[in-house]
């Protein structure tokens, strides 16, 4: 998600797809906290990396341009 992020705040790349699957926002790592009244563990990200041009919270990752398999050249055989 991270490399998507920056292929696509800084230029570098047009994201193709569907998009709207994927937080923008992302995080590192998480710990648990047991909750000693419900024995349920509460899980707490260690920190949240936001995309480089910002994005609302709760962002989703969008296509630049659609997907079309039929469009799609082949890759050669080896």
């Amino acid at each position: 998600m991270l490399f998507a992020n920056v292929m696509q705040d800084f230029g570098f790349a047009t994201l193709v797809g569907t998009g709207g699957a994927a937080r923008r926002s992302q995080s590192g790592g998480v710990y648990g906290v047991p909750l000693p009244q419900s024995g349920l563990t509460l899980s707490i990200p260690r920190f949240v990396l936001d995309p480089p041009g910002g994005a609302p919270k709760g962002a989703l990752l969008s296509a630049q341009a659609p997907w079309d398999p039929r469009g799609a050249p082949a890759c050669p055989a080896r």
